[in-house]
């Protein structure tokens, strides 16, 4: 159901669960690290999408267990659509930055990358986004942050850096049957 013009938002801050197991398996942090902690403790977002879909605003919605771009790539082939994304606007900590930094990869890399973070991609009308923010707001403390819009279907996917430049991007989620 998602369509050109649309928002997409999304919940907390993907990422985190890939960094924490890639800073587990090179042995660079212990089990009480944040993002070790995000990947060992997973959450979801279960009361927040009930909660968005009892509301009827949201164009669509996934959850991100196959990683970000994966599952937004789900949303684009299933609404035959395209997307922009943009990278200032990812949701990236300080703890994501750092471990990004350890691990020497791009911090948008674990945004954009496999990861179980269980977090929300909603898409919605420009209109509706804060009736989405608050109705999630009821059950959640965390942010849900507008990273992009979506396009039409031979934009492709599309990422705007920081330093202004666009890349194409392609929507490679987890694949359970690869080998």
């Amino acid at each position: 159901g998602a369509k050109p013009g649309d928002v997409i938002l999304v919940t907390g801050y993907p990422g985190h669960s890939a960094a924490g197991l890639q800073l587990l398996l090179q042995s660079l942090a212990s089990e009480d690290h944040p993002l070790v902690r995000a990947y060992t403790n997973p959450t979801h977002r279960a009361r927040e999408g009930r909660a968005v879909a009892l509301t009827g605003w949201a164009t669509a919605m996934i959850d991100t267990s196959d990683g970000f771009l994966g599952d937004l790539g789900h949303i684009c082939e299933e609404s035959r659509v395209g997307a922009f994304l943009t990278q200032e606007k990812f949701p990236v900590t300080d703890e994501l930055r750092e471990a990004a930094s350890i691990l020497k990869k791009e911090p948008r890399d674990f945004f954009l990358g496999d990861s179980d973070d269980y977090q929300l991609i909603i898409t919605c009308s420009a209109k509706d986004v804060e009736r989405i923010r608050s109705s999630i707001a009821s059950t959640y403390e965390g942010p849900v942050t507008e990273v992009g819009e979506v396009a039409a279907p031979e934009k492709g996917l599309r990422l705007l850096l920081a330093d202004g430049s666009e890349r194409s991007l392609s929507a490679k989620g987890w694949d359970h049957f690869r080998q």
